[in-house]
Formats: structure tokens, sequence, C-alpha cells
């Protein structure tokens, strides 16, 4: 049978919207990582010397005791579970892989799996972020909680032990009875952002929009900020970055339908905190409403970035020609906030 061949590609694009024919292969670079089924790429960043860093998951066989297994007792069984990935590139080598990183192939990989009720856990890169003065790469990582992991930029180790990165390599907070984060970044002064939600298990039309705020060295959290559900829908940041001492953050709120019978309504929006977060100074709030479509459909951020003072939001939601603002295949869009 056909096996799908499943790597991890990264492209460049020149400042026309084209294939940079000079990276890769015609603007293109693949890499397979090692004893992996399957490689996806969730996240990139290019250090100041050039180099680019990637980060993922993929999916590896281990045995596990019959402590982990629900339906075999006694004994080892072989698991598929995903593990984390860190990929880096030598720009001075033609983007070839870095052989000073990982295993010496320029891939590191994260198999410290998560033993939770009887099941196992993977781990993948949500999003990651470089502490090049520490010389450290902060991941957002899945596991039985997000939680961020800190490696060594050299060489892709986990940066644990006494003096490294929280406790065995690992900082992670949880907030409430239910809380999931979904990006993050790293503040001038290495200190770390991550942003997503935040609900009470009680409160079943959703919670607030967090960002929380951890040292640099992820042992202890500095500070907490939430942007407040509106019209008791849950509020999700799903995009975050850091400009001097602001944080700008993207998301959508969940509006419930005026009836139970009226289906609930998604709207995007971007959020400023002119102040350190957890200062109690609140977030400047907009919405996106340009476009009637992005209000009434379900619609989803997926990027942020500024334009010099003013913000970029790109997102998808369903094609609403079909006459339907529920259904449809995503087309995307850009919503611009002015910095005025």
């Amino acid at each position: 049978r056909e096996v799908l061949d499943h790597r991890i590609a990264l492209v460049r694009l020149d400042a026309d919207g084209n294939l940079d024919s000079s990276f890769g292969d015609d603007g293109v670079v693949l890499t397979s990582t090692p004893d992996t089924d399957s490689e996806a790429a969730t996240a990139v960043a290019i250090l100041s010397d050039g180099d680019i860093l990637v980060g993922g998951g993929g999916k590896f066989t281990i045995e596990t005791s019959d402590s982990s297994s629900r339906k075999k007792k006694g004994g080892t069984r072989r698991v598929s579970a995903s593990g984390a990935i860190l990929v880096r590139y030598d720009a001075s080598a033609g983007y070839a892989l870095d052989t000073n990183f990982g295993g010496g192939d320029g891939i590191a990989v994260d198999t410290q799996f998560v033993l939770g009720d009887g099941y196992i856990l993977g781990t993948r890169v949500f999003d990651m972020g470089v502490q090049e003065d520490s010389g450290r790469i902060v991941t957002l990582t899945s596991g039985l909680h997000e939680m961020i992991r800190g490696y060594d930029l050299t060489n892709g180790a986990l940066d644990a032990g006494s003096s490294g990165f929280g406790p065995d390599g690992s900082g992670w907070y949880e907030a409430g009875d239910f809380d999931g984060y979904s990006a993050l970044a790293i503040a001038s002064d290495e200190s770390i952002l991550v942003c997503g939600e935040l609900r009470d298990v009680a409160n079943t039309q959703g919670g607030d929009g967090v960002v929380t705020r951890f040292r640099a060295d992820g042992t202890a959290i500095l500070g907490m900020a939430t942007v407040d559900g509106f019209a008791s829908g849950a509020t999700y940041l799903d995009a975050i970055l850091v400009d001097g001492e602001s944080v700008v953050v993207g998301g959508t709120v969940t509006v419930p339908g005026q009836t139970p019978q009226d289906p609930p309504t998604r709207a995007a929006f971007a959020a400023w905190f002119s102040a350190p977060v957890g200062s109690g100074v609140p977030a400047d709030v907009n919405f996106v409403s340009a476009t009637e479509s992005a209000v009434e459909a379900p619609v989803w951020v997926r990027g942020l970035a500024l334009s010099g003072a003013d913000v970029v939001l790109s997102g998808d939601l369903p094609d609403t020609s079909t006459g339907t603002s529920t259904s449809g295949r995503p087309v995307w869009f850009l919503a611009k906030f002015l910095g005025d």
C-alpha cells in the first residue's frame, strides 16, 4: 500500500511573493527526522546570525509498561506517541542542517512523554521564541498541560538542572480549572509571555483571554492579565507579540445567540497592553468590524504583525457565498488597525 512521506518543509519567498530560487531547492528545503512516522512544523524563528530554527512534532514508537496501558496488563507493549522536534539550519552553509545541533544532524528530539491517568500523552511544539543573550530556545509545548520548556540554543539539549530552565527544563502554570495556552513571545528583558484562555469549570459559557508573564528562566510568574469575556462568551487569545514595553494580542470572542435556537457567532479582535502585564492596567480592545462576514461567521485568528504603528491580524473564516454563515470552505482575511 502507499505510504505517505511527511516531512518538514521550509519555504522562503522573495519581496514579490515568489519562491526564492537562491534558497534550498528552488525556494524549498525539505527535512525528514529520524525514527519518526511523520513530522509537522508549527513554529519558526530567525536568529541574529541568519540561522533558522523550526519547531514542531513527530510520531514515535516506544515501549511502555502495563502501568500506562489500559488494554494490556503485565509486560510491555509498543505504542505510538508524539514528541517535540527542533531543527536548526546553518545560514553560513547554505541552510544545511547545523551539525552542532541535536545529535549532530541538526535535529533535536524531546520524547519525555507524560504519563497521565493510565495513558500516554506526547509532546509537540505549539510556538517558540529565542533568548539569544541567555543562549536558550523557549517553546510552548503540549503535554498533560501546556507548558514552557527551555533548550540550549547551541545544541538543542533540554536546559535542565539546578541552574537551568524551571524545574527539570520545564515551567508551567495552571491558572484555573481549565486553561490552555496557544502562543508565546519573548520580551526585550527575555521574560516570557504566553497567551490563551482561562475558564472556570462552572462557567459553561466560556472564559477570559489570559496573558501570563514568566521570569526569563521559567521559575516564577511575574504577572498575569485577562481580557474579559464579552457578552458572557468565551474569549480566546491566539497570537501575541511584544513591541518595546507594549504587548499586543489577537484573538476571537464567541458570543452566544440571543435565543437558544440562535447559533453562536465569533468576532476577531486585537488588544493592546500599554503597561506591563500584571500591573492592573486593562487592555484596549478593538473588534474587526470592517467586514461583516468576519463578525457573523466563525472566524479564527492565525497571525499577528506590526506595520509601523499599525497592527495587522490575519486569519480565516468560512466562505459565506453559499448563503450560510456557518459552513463553507475557509477563506483568508486581513484586518488592519491604525496606530492612532
